[in-house]
């Protein structure tokens, strides 16, 4: 990760905060966490491995690409294509809505 930021650094703060009360939890390294949160911690860390000069931008979209995703539950949609791509729509703006919220917070 770049030195980035003040702004930068509350964002990708923020991020985890939200991600870390992900009740699912998997063992990463020996140990349990928020399955939210490792997840956003390993897209971050690819990120920064293909492009070790990446943007603020392209570090937080990484970092926020699941935001809260568990806040929408794929089970309450149809099966098959038509809910998953549903649930997928939705999820995204949710998403976004959010990330949206947290960047203005920080000043972005």
């Amino acid at each position: 990760m770049t030195l980035g930021s003040d702004r930068f650094h509350r964002a990708l703060r923020a991020i985890d905060e939200a991600n870390a009360s992900d009740p699912a939890l998997v063992e990463h390294e020996g140990e349990m966490r928020p399955r939210a949160l490792v997840h956003s911690e390993l897209m971050a860390s690819w990120v920064n491995r293909l492009d070790p000069s990446a943007s603020e931008t392209q570090q937080i979209a990484a970092r926020a690409s699941h935001l809260r995703r568990w806040a929408t539950a794929r089970s309450s949609f149809p099966s098959g294509r038509v809910g998953y791509l549903r649930w997928r729509r939705l999820a995204a703006q949710r998403q976004g809505e959010e990330v949206a919220v947290i960047l203005d917070s920080c000043g972005y």
